[in-house]
């Protein structure tokens, strides 16, 4: 799970922290970096993450296109990502749905992730070991006979912080970075073409100012 440490300091740590003692010293602070594509139906096979900065700040909080500003370095832990999609009805006994699409977002399809960072590839790995960072964590069965349909509202997976890499894998400053997930063949889903939403989050080293 993502935490933090609860540590009791004295007044000079805390000011040691607060408090910059000289021009450039830096700071550590927790982060993640997220970026969203569109999935579309029946259509993608491949989406890259982190390519370009986005002008809506809901679809990314990337400053520039695949590369971070000197001198900020970020240390990867958890990698995740997310669905962004509502719950469905379905009228009639069958399993199209939002759970339904997310298997086939997830599983059917065999998706795969490589992280590149400066023409160096860490990956391939399967998608599905990316888990959803948050959001309803429940199913709503309304009846399940051709009269009644169902209800469903679906996550990927439970929100358990994602796959931890422990800090393993380093972003430095300017050198390109994006996010490739590739699936064997175009999805058609229930609920039409969903916002995919991959994100990193970590340690970012950045100067104080």
């Amino acid at each position: 799970m993502i935490g933090q440490p609860v540590i009791a300091r004295s007044r000079a740590e805390l000011n040691q922290m607060a408090f910059p003692v000289e021009a450039g010293q830096g700071e550590a602070v927790p982060w993640t970096f997220f970026d969203t594509q569109l999935f579309t139906s029946a259509a993608t096979t491949t989406l890259t993450f982190f390519q370009a900065a986005q002008a809506d700040r809901t679809l990314s909080n990337l400053n520039q296109g695949g590369q971070l500003p000197e001198p900020q370095y970020f240390e990867i832990y958890n990698l995740g990502l997310d669905v962004l999609n509502d719950g469905s009805s379905v009228v009639g006994v069958t399993d199209v749905g939002i759970a339904d699409d997310i298997q086939k977002i997830m599983l059917v399809g065999r998706p795969i992730f490589n992280l590149e960072i400066a023409n160096k590839n860490y990956g391939n790995f399967p998608l599905s070991f990316l888990h959803t960072s948050g959001g309803v964590w429940a199913v709503i069965a309304a009846g399940n006979t051709a009269a009644t349909g169902n209800v469903q509202f679906a996550n990927n997976s439970v929100p358990d912080g994602g796959w931890n890499w422990y800090g393993g894998v380093m972003i430095p400053p300017k050198q390109n970075f994006n996010v490739v997930v590739t699936w064997n063949a175009a999805q058609t889903l229930a609920a039409g073409n969903p916002q995919l939403r991959f994100w990193m989050s970590g340690t970012l080293h950045r100067v104080v100012r």
